[in-house]
């Protein structure tokens, strides 16, 4: 049995807050190592860069020190840029001669690299808006909660590919406003065992 196993990662990132104002998608794209335990255990540590992009209303934004000069916000976009560092669990449920189905859970700490805030309000009536640009102020550790699923599907004894939908939840606030970040997607990667 191979033990240590190296991926590269790759795959949508649908990020919303519990207004479900739905926003473009933005991309995940890392590495993973992988340590096998057995056939059914492992335990994988991965390093993702990610494009959170997602809509929230005041009601959901709840900065430290709170902006001021728009009375009447309606509305924040952003567009953050996120290092995700996952520590996961994995269970392998069947192996077949093709491939291996799989379930996952673990934790990520989230490091703010850059956050690009607008706010948009109305100012006399009239809509306008303005902008907040932040670069590594917020860290997140062992805040979100990791849970997958997914196929991997083995080319030759070494080399597989993969399948893997995904769910995050936050713990706590993230970012800026501290906002209840929730991300699905779907994960694509190339493995190869060491």
């Amino acid at each position: 049995m191979i033990r240590w196993q190296a991926d590269l990662l790759l795959g949508p990132d649908l990020t919303l807050v519990t207004s479900s104002l739905w926003s473009n998608p933005g991309m995940d794209a890392g590495i993973r190592l992988s340590y096998h335990f057995s056939e059914k255990w492992q335990l994988e540590s991965a390093l993702l860069y990610s494009s959170k992009i997602y809509k929230a209303l005041p009601s959901e934004y709840h900065p430290i020190q709170p902006y001021t000069g728009m009375p009447d916000l309606q509305q924040i976009n952003a567009n953050c840029r996120v290092i995700d560092l996952a520590l996961d669990v994995r269970y392998n449920f069947k192996t077949t001669l093709g491939g291996t189905w799989f379930a996952e859970a673990g934790l990520s700490s989230y490091w703010m690299n850059r956050e690009a805030y607008t706010f948009n309000y109305k100012s006399g009536g009239y809509p306008t808006s303005t902008s907040l640009a932040i670069s590594n102020m917020d860290r997140h550790p062992l805040s979100i909660l990791n849970l997958s699923a997914g196929y991997e599907f083995r080319l030759s004894r070494r080399v597989s590919w993969q399948v893997q939908p995904f769910l995050k939840l936050p713990l706590s606030g993230i970012g800026y406003g501290r906002v209840h970040l929730v991300s699905t997607g779907m994960l694509f990667s190339i493995n190869y065992g060491l």
